[in-house]
């Protein structure tokens, strides 16, 4: 998916705010969850115990602990024990109709790359997955709004407005590069060198007046660096830090 991007403010000496983050959060959804009983990996099916009620087409994932994968079950082969995950005729359909890990696309037609069987190491329970990005855009009014796109039941996507005023989103990721748990710097998503090594995870806010309100341009602080504007909005940052539970 593209997601729009907002415009940025025109700032002092040339400098410009970095393009804003994209957040995506993807969960099982529980209160829909059923085990899997079996998995035929040759005609990517799965049979569940008991009956299941996820509609069809719907965006399903399944995990073991041990793997996870997320796919579009087939629309039109859909039983009450029996989930069939579609190949690329779908939209928007999956790479493969076999699942391989690491579970990309580049990697879905590897030769000699194994399928695999989510019935092989314990019990699997596949459920909806639960699908959400946050991202800012400038809406209708000129305004820079906090914008959320989740997928319905049919795998079409809904956008709803979230806040008005939130003017750029940054992500900074705290990784241990030396192995003593402790974190040694934090950066973007492009300068991550082993994603298994991040221990938190920090979220920057830039939140503007909704109107021009100060009597003269501003100077003001974003995800470490200073910035002036040559507007009359008031900004003003909001962090906040994560830990990733079981990391150090």
């Amino acid at each position: 998916t593209v997601f729009p991007v907002a415009d940025q403010p025109i700032l002092a000496l040339g400098a410009e705010l970095p393009d804003s983050d994209v957040v995506i959060i993807s969960r099982g959804d529980g209160d829909s969850e059923v085990e899997v009983a079996s998995h035929d990996t040759g005609i990517a099916s799965f049979d569940v115990v008991g009956n299941h009620d996820h509609p069809e087409g719907k965006i399903l994932s399944i995990s073991n602990c041990a793997k996870t994968a997320i796919f579009h079950s087939f629309p039109t082969r859909r039983s009450s024990d029996l989930v069939v995950f579609s190949g690329n005729t779908e939209t928007p359909g999956n790479c493969t109709e076999i699942i391989r890990f690491p579970n990309v696309c580049s990697n879905a037609v590897i030769p000699g790359n194994p399928a695999y069987d989510f019935d092989s190491a314990g019990e699997a329970k596949l459920m909806a997955a639960m699908i959400s990005a946050y991202y800012i855009r400038t809406s209708d009014s000129g305004l820079p709004v906090l914008f959320k796109q989740t997928l319905d039941d049919s795998a079409a996507l809904e956008e709803k407005q979230m806040a008005q005023g939130i003017e750029n989103i940054q992500i900074r990721y705290g990784e241990d590069v030396n192995g003593d748990d402790v974190v040694d710097r934090y950066v973007s998503a492009d300068q991550v060198t082993d994603w298994g090594e991040i221990h938190v995870v920090k979220l920057y806010l830039l939140m503007r007046s909704l109107t021009e309100v100060t009597a003269e341009a501003q100077n003001f602080r974003f995800a470490g660096s200073d910035y002036t504007s040559t507007d009359k909005y008031f900004r003003q940052e909001f962090m906040s830090t994560t830990t990733i539970r079981n990391r150090g």
